[in-house]
């Protein structure tokens, strides 16, 4: 090699070095907004990569402190367009040491508009934003910085205002010409936390269907004299609300007839987490006041209406990752939760699902393994009201007097109650009550406050008039631990205090106090010790000091100690204990003993209580109370439509049996359906009048429709989303079903009707041969003449085509050879998919026909 060429090859690869360096995707025309598109994924004319044919090409990068490098990369091949003609007349020696880019002005070449991928801490974004080079330093508008998830309080509010990366505190970069790329490191400062555990996604809309639902509990019991009883509500439902009606039919030496308990009528609205209702009904309260059943109207802060919401105060859990990692939160040591996290902060916003003080541990642990574990105390308190959540109850109406006694039995003199709570902080929770009535007047205030994690106190003060004036003042603390719960509470009332509870005779508690310890001992043993002191106006006082002690028994068992003393009555005390057992397949055994007041009663016996799916449960019970054996045995059955249960007993010399019955009657659908208790909401299931199709509720079975083709679902909660669904998997083969599965949410004590649609489709498996006898080859077109649906041959000649008539024809044709063949489709009797053929599909015409000159083939065969 000649020196001449050795000097040509240095120069050669200089200006290969200057080239990469100047090379740049340019971009004529601002193209906008930060857009989802692959990261260099093509511009087109816009946009340019220079590349020089030469042995090696090398790559180059720009980062936030101006060093530059160059490093060797595999051959590559010319790429269109290039740009040599924008080299510089004399080039830099392969051999010199990276420049240090400084801010000195770079060449204009590389100014002008960028598209560039972005990705911040090591993460691809996924988006790719407009940038500006002028002079060597990277420039962007602040409302594209906040497309890409960046925020700080020292960037502009405007979003068309341009900033440069290098002035921004906190932000370093890189650029990356090959790929097209920039590479943003950024503090934590910038990034909006990643947050976990977020809210539950918005519920849906509760609904209610149209119908009559009856609830009934009756007995039937003899023994020296006959006795029945029936327990009945009736609950009329459509979407403007709900009406009920409770009572109890009775049959008796000593009582006969119908005896009517409560009558009312709700609507809900979950828009304002409110419930409006009429009829009879009981008065809000708050803990230091009582409440009253009255006849009247009463509009109240309902927070049922939305189970995903969380009224107390959780507090949040800060951290931070470097790298992407994964965060697991513990509570008092049991794993809660865990996620996946991209690098920056992120916080958990997650309800515990516990109470009192509790010790969170976040572990961070990135993809090497290393962990980083953070310990937090916490206290929870569910009676805390979060910050700016309130609620309240305001009512009015008329006294209920002899409630279970006398069906309609009101005092003449109206009262009013409203009862508020708002939270006016996470810590402190604010309270008051007003009442009035008949020469009453009553007003009060009160707070619970959050003593950081020593648990929670509470204070009230109340005042009444009329008939005398009066006060009461309370004050309350609540610790809870695993370690240790205290709860305590004291209350004074003073003068003639009175509240609307003491117009129907029950006179306001002159003092009460109550203190309650539960100290936890290890492997499962817990200590008790409570205190309950009361003190009435002309009644006896109270003043009972309890203890108690449970520890487990072996494995399988459980034993408790315990006793009573009332200091204020001689003679008043007592001692029991009790041993319970799980005997296997779901029973379990217990014995108990109790010495009370001189006497002593023993019991033991067994039970197990039916499953859910259905079936039987039985309870014996043998012992000995008030010098008298009794024994006693009970039958139970579960089913799809009620409860039912007979029972033996014997006390002494007597022999008494009785029958129960427990269901409900569900009048929808223009039709009655017999099912278990509903106790609040429900959803009738159709399968349009298929039987024996599987019903499922959060993807569990928990029956099959009935010879209607309906199953009715009857312990729903009111307003929390659940998902019903079919297994079409059970249905015949000749039906098809649109969907199977509805996610519902219907309103409290309402039905929803879920219908499934299923049409039965007349449907069949052809098999297509030609005039030989061969199946006609996979892939070739065929046409169901009457309805237009195509589809191709498979396997075997066999083609499947639904949609049919009585009288059918298909067409089928490969491109080239066109044959038909014509059948009657008759139903299979087995409910399966029919089979028709081999049917000979005969030629009928070439598509070649079209075109002069070219043979027609007869038919259609598949090659031998």
């Amino acid at each position: 090699m000649t020196i001449a060429a050795i000097v040509t090859a240095l120069a050669w690869l200089g200006r290969a070095t200057d080239v990469h360096a100047a090379s740049a995707h340019r971009i004529a025309d601002d193209p906008g907004p930060p857009t989802r598109l692959p990261v260099a994924s093509g511009f087109d004319d816009a946009v340019s990569t220079a590349t020089l044919n030469s042995p090696t090409s090398s790559t180059s990068s720009i980062s936030s402190n101006a060093s530059f490098s160059s490093t060797s990369s595999m051959p590559s091949t010319p790429s269109t367009p290039t740009i040599s003609s924008n080299l510089p007349a004399q080039s830099a020696p392969p051999s010199a040491a990276p420049a240090r880019a400084s801010n000195a002005p770079r060449p204009a070449r590389l100014d002008g508009p960028y598209v560039l991928a972005v990705v911040v801490n090591g993460e691809p974004t996924g988006l790719m934003a407009p940038f500006v080079r002028r002079r060597g330093r990277w420039f962007v508008r602040a409302g594209d910085l906040r497309a890409l998830g960046l925020n700080s309080p020292e960037l502009s509010t405007q979003d068309v205002t341009e900033v440069a990366l290098d002035a921004l505190r906190g932000i370093r970069y890189a650029y990356d010409a090959p790929t097209q790329t920039l590479e943003l490191t950024v503090d934590d400062k910038w990034l909006a936390p990643y947050t976990l555990g977020a809210p539950a996604p918005a519920p849906i809309r509760a609904t209610a269907g149209t119908g009559v639902v009856v609830n009934y509990d009756g007995y039937v019991q003899r023994d020296r004299f006959t006795r029945a009883s029936v327990w009945s509500e009736f609950r009329g439902f459509w979407p403007g609300g709900t009406l009920r009606q409770t009572g109890v039919t009775e049959h008796s030496r000593w009582r006969r007839g119908y005896r009517r308990y409560d009558t009312w009528w709700q609507h809900d609205d979950p828009a304002r987490l409110a419930s409006w209702t009429a009829g009879d009904l009981i008065t809000g309260s708050l803990s230091w006041t009582r409440s009253l059943r009255i006849a009247g109207m009463q509009w109240r802060r309902n927070f049922s209406l939305r189970p995903d919401l969380v009224t107390f105060p959780v507090p949040a859990l800060r951290g931070s990752a470097v790298v992407p990692s994964s965060v697991d939160l513990y509570l008092d040591g049991v794993r809660r939760m865990g996620a996946r996290v991209p690098p920056g902060p992120f916080v958990i916003q997650e309800a515990p699902g516990l109470t009192g003080d509790l010790q969170a541990s976040v572990v961070t642990r990135d993809a090497l393994g290393r962990e980083q574990i953070t310990t937090v105390p916490l206290y929870i308190d569910p009676r805390l009201l979060a910050r700016g959540l309130s609620s309240f109850s305001v009512e009015a109406g008329w006294p209920r007097e002899a409630y279970g006694i006398r069906s309609f039995s009101y005092r003449g003199d109206p009262v009013a109650s409203i009862a508020a709570r708002y939270g006016a902080s996470d810590t402190v929770t604010v309270e008051a009550q007003l009442q009035a009535g008949r020469r009453l007047a009553l007003g009060g205030v009160g707070a619970l406050a959050a003593l950081g994690h020593a648990g929670v106190a509470g204070v009230s003060v109340a005042a009444s008039s009329g008939r005398g004036a009066g006060a009461q003042w309370s004050a309350g603390y609540q610790y809870l631990s695993r370690y240790l719960s205290v709860d305590a509470r004291m209350v004074r009332a003073i003068g003639h205090y009175r509240d609307i509870a003491s117009l129907d005779g029950t006179p306001v508690p002159r003092a009460s106090d109550r203190v309650s310890l539960s100290l936890p001992l290890g492997r499962g043993s817990t200590a008790s010790l409570a205190w309950f002191a009361q003190r009435m106006r002309r009644q006896p006082a109270t003043r009972v000091l309890s203890a108690s002690l449970t520890f487990p028994a072996g494995t399988r068992g459980m034993i408790s100690l315990g006793g009573f003393r009332d200091f204020a009555r001689r003679g008043v005390h007592g001692v029991f204990a009790m041993l319970s057992v799980l005997l296997g397949g779901n029973a379990l055994g217990s014995a108990s003993m109790t010495s009370q007041g001189g006497g002593t009663q023993t019991w033991a016996g067994a039970s197990r209580t039916p499953d859910y799916q259905g079936g039987w449960g039985w309870q014996v019970l043998a012992g000995r109370a008030f010098s008298r054996h009794t024994a006693q045995g009970e039958l139970q059955y579960l089913g799809r439509h009620g409860q039912i249960s007979a029972l033996v007993q014997r006390v002494g010399r007597e022999t008494g049996t009785g029958i129960g019955v427990t269901g409900a009657l569900v009048v929808m659908d223009h039709g009655v359906h017999a099912t278990r208790h509903a106790y609040d909401a429900f959803a009738l299931v159709s399968a349009d009048g298929q039987a024996g199709v599987p019903v499922l509720r959060e993807s569990v079975r928990v029956g099959r429709t009935d010879a209607r083709g309906y199953y009715l679902v009857p312990d729903l909660s009111g307003y929390e989303a659940t998902r019903i669904g079919i297994d079409p998997m059970h249905l015949p083969a000749d039906l098809e079903v649109t969907t199977t599965e509805r996610r519902i949410a219907p309103q409290s004590g309402s039905g929803v009707l879920v219908r499934f649609p299923v049409r039965r489709y007349r449907a069949a498996l052809v098999t297509l041969v030609g005039s030989t006898g061969q199946p006609l080859r996979p892939g070739t077109a065929v046409r169901h003449v009457q309805s237009g649906f195509v589809t191709i041959v498979g396997y075997d000649g066999e083609v499947f085509v639904d949609d049919l008539g009585m009288r059918n024809t298909l067409e089928a044709h490969d491109g080239s050879q066109r044959c038909r063949a014509s059948f009657e489709w008759s139903k299979s009797p087995n409910g399966n998919i029919a089979r028709i053929g081999p049917l000979e599909c005969v030629a009928f015409g070439t598509l070649a026909e079209r075109r002069p000159g070219r043979p027609r083939a007869p038919t259609i065969e598949a090659p031998s």
